[in-house]
């Protein structure tokens, strides 16, 4: 896949979805200026620190959101300028702080699935044909957030009539 010289970047991040009284799920999307894209909230693993800790790390320092984490995703791979590039995401809720701007993330979106999907389909302003160039970084998890809604509505429904929590949509996995 990539050159014997290439050093994996490995990163880590967070699908943080909410659940407001409109009854849509919302995804969390932040804006990177130095990039000037929307992303999921992510962040590269410091030394030594599970994957899982850098995910609510990161979740926590972009969006202000102490998170629950629930499923973990598919790692991520895609190919950036410093090298290939592995991230790993996991669905994630937790209860809307005050957001707080930096030099590193700007803005927080929270956005329908629809519309998360739509904007992570942007890059540099410039929406990117599917066929010809794959969309950018999160957008396939974000579809994964679509079936991690489904499973919230359900236990949401639970929840109504028990202590059943809908973000707790699976195990967290150990390495």
């Amino acid at each position: 896949m990539h050159g014997d010289g290439d050093r994996m970047i490995r990163a880590a991040g967070g699908v943080l979805w909410r659940l407001p009284d409109s009854g849509a799920v919302e995804v969390a999307l932040v804006h990177r200026p130095r990039y000037d894209d929307w992303s999921l909230p992510k962040g590269k693993l410091r030394r030594g620190e599970h994957p899982l800790v850098t995910a609510c790390r990161e979740v926590a320092e972009e969006t202000g959101v102490q998170a629950t984490a629930g499923k973990r995703l598919d790692i991520e791979h895609y190919d950036t300028a410093l090298g290939p590039k592995a991230v790993e995401y996991w669905v994630m809720h937790g209860q809307d702080s005050p957001f707080t701007p930096t030099a590193e993330v700007d803005r927080l979106a929270w956005l329908s699935l629809a519309d998360a999907l739509l904007r992570l389909r942007y890059r540099g302003g410039e929406r990117h044909d599917r066929r010809a160039d794959p969309p950018g970084p999160g957008h396939r998890h974000a579809l994964s957030a679509r079936r991690a809604a489904s499973r919230a509505r359900r236990g949401i429904t639970a929840m109504r009539t028990s202590s059943a929590r809908p973000w707790a949509l699976a195990p967290t996995h150990s390495r």
